[in-house]
């Protein structure tokens, strides 16, 4: 046979015969052994032979009859190709032919397409009605079924990369296989740390989706996603950031969700999230170098690299005794980390200050001063002022009070109503050191802010005729130290309520 090369696509499941159909010609189900088909190959503008006609061409010298042999063989060439050229057939692997048709009913063609697509499988029989009445009960829309496939037990196990699982969105919900500037884009949205069912989401919202599922007379819905991480793409960039940047790693899904749900219902602040990372366990492990604090704190909290002037100021406070929290609070409380929290839409926290036990709580004690119900009075002891770290005494007492139901206790003077709080973890802390105060020196304590917005830094230091001082340090005024000096009993007193609080 000459002329010209006709494709053709073998679709049937035949005993002992191939049915050959033109290449777009879809059947669903397989046809029957019995069903005679014929088919038109062209070959010229003039001449056309049926099926019969090839299939009686053989090696057979001319003139001879060939004899009929019987079929041995079960042929299953779906989604195969044939190709008739010069007298012979040559079957080749075509393209998979569309899942799209072969249901009288749309609605369970949709869920068929469903099956095909993403699990790559076809249907089974009780799936495929049970999906089907989901959809045609009004329970559930097109793009709620889809979701269903895709969280699929079935589906998740899969494994698959980014690119697969691209792929599977683009011919599902966009009815085509991804275009190259398309796939990188959302490649992108994945890199910056948003999940797969955001960007599931992005797809069965789509226009493409919408009109696929008018097709098949259905509504498509929405897609509902309940993970925090789920729920605002800035907030969940902002933690993923912080992720990255502190501890050097990806999100797991569970800190992920946790942190987003926190900026999400207002319980924290980006400021008091950023805190909560680099004041973790976790951060503290890795590493507590002065140096890499500092560049930690200008990539995060500045958007930057360090300058070379700014970086030698702060890791000269840093290296005198100037705590971290403190030069935390500053970085987190400039506008370029506003500008930052601007940028992912979330509240800064800025000018609050973030650690532990923070003085706003003492307000209402430095207004009403008394030994309130709950407060236990423990002693008094003598106000000094330090100098450049000479003494210089001042004739004012200042009561010592503990709160329970702050965790806390107190130093007010009762004339002016000074106060001072100190939290369970300078209870702790005096728990720990009353067998073994220190003999030279100063221990850094704490650092809080009092009502004036003045940072307050305190220590801690063995001194004469076994007293122990707790100092006040003023950031704006570094040669000025407030104290107390405290007896013995007074600091077995506060241990004690340490040990219970711990």
């Amino acid at each position: 046979m000459r002329g010209r090369v006709s494709r053709m696509i073998l679709s049937g499941l035949l005993a002992g015969c191939m049915v050959v159909t033109p290449i777009g010609a879809v059947y669903a189900e397989p046809m029957p052994a019995e069903a005679a088909v014929e088919i038109t190959v062209e070959e010229s503008a003039e001449t056309e032979e049926t099926l019969e006609s090839i299939a009686s061409e053989t090696e057979e010298a001319p003139g001879e009859t060939p004899e009929a042999a019987e079929p041995e063989e079960t042929w299953e060439a779906v989604g195969q190709e044939i190709i008739v050229e010069s007298g012979e057939v040559v079957v080749e692997e075509a393209e998979a032919a569309s899942p799209e048709a072969g249901y009288s009913d749309p609605v369970k063609d949709f869920v068929a397409r469903l099956y095909e697509y993403i699990l790559q499988r076809r249907p089974d029989g009780d799936g495929l009605n049970a999906w089907t009445d989901v959809l045609k009960s009004g329970r559930e829309q097109g793009a709620k079924v889809a979701q269903g496939f895709i969280e699929s037990p079935e589906f998740q196990s899969r494994k698959m990369d980014d690119t697969t699982y691209l792929t599977i969105l683009y011919k599902t919900f966009l009815n085509r296989d991804p275009d190259a500037a398309g796939l990188k884009a959302w490649q992108a949205v994945l890199d910056s740390g948003l999940s797969r069912m955001h960007v599931f989401r992005g797809f069965a919202e789509s226009k493409e989706f919408t009109e696929i599922c008018q097709r098949y007379g259905i509504q498509r819905g929405y897609a509902i996603l309940n993970a925090p991480m789920d729920q605002n793409e800035g907030v969940t960039k902002f933690v993923v950031r912080c992720y990255r940047l502190c501890l050097g790693r990806e999100a797991d899904e569970d800190g992920l969700n946790a942190w987003c749900n926190a900026l999400l219902t207002g319980q924290n602040t980006a400021k008091e999230v950023a805190h909560g990372f680099i004041f973790s366990e976790e951060y503290r492990a890795i590493d507590t170098h002065h140096s890499n604090y500092l560049e930690l704190l200008y990539e995060l909290l500045l958007g930057r690299k360090s300058d070379p002037e700014g970086y030698r100021s702060w890791n000269s406070q840093l290296t005198n005794a100037i705590p971290h929290l403190y030069v935390f609070n500053e970085f987190a409380d400039s506008e370029e980390f506003q500008k930052i929290c601007d940028s992912y839409g979330v509240i800064s926290g800025c000018g609050t200050f973030v650690g532990r036990d923070a003085l706003d709580i003492g307000e209402y004690y430095v207004r009403n001063f008394e030994l309130l119900p709950g407060m236990l009075g423990l002693s008094a002891c003598e106000d000094v002022i330090f100098q450049g770290l000479g003494t210089a005494y001042q004739s004012d007492w200042f009561y010592i009070t503990y709160i329970p139901e702050e965790g806390a206790f107190s130093m007010a003077n009762d004339g002016d109503y000074n106060i001072a709080f100190f939290g369970s973890y300078i209870l702790e802390h005096f728990a720990t050191v009353n067998n073994r105060m220190l003999k030279n020196g100063w221990e850094y304590i704490d650092c809080m802010k009092d009502d004036s917005g003045y940072y307050m830094l305190y220590y801690y230091a063995k001194m004469i005729d076994g007293k122990a001082c707790v100092a006040q340090l003023q950031i704006d005024s570094m040669d000025y130290l407030r104290g107390w000096y405290m007896d013995n009993w007074m600091i077995e007193t506060i241990a004690s309520l340490g040990e219970l609080e711990q």
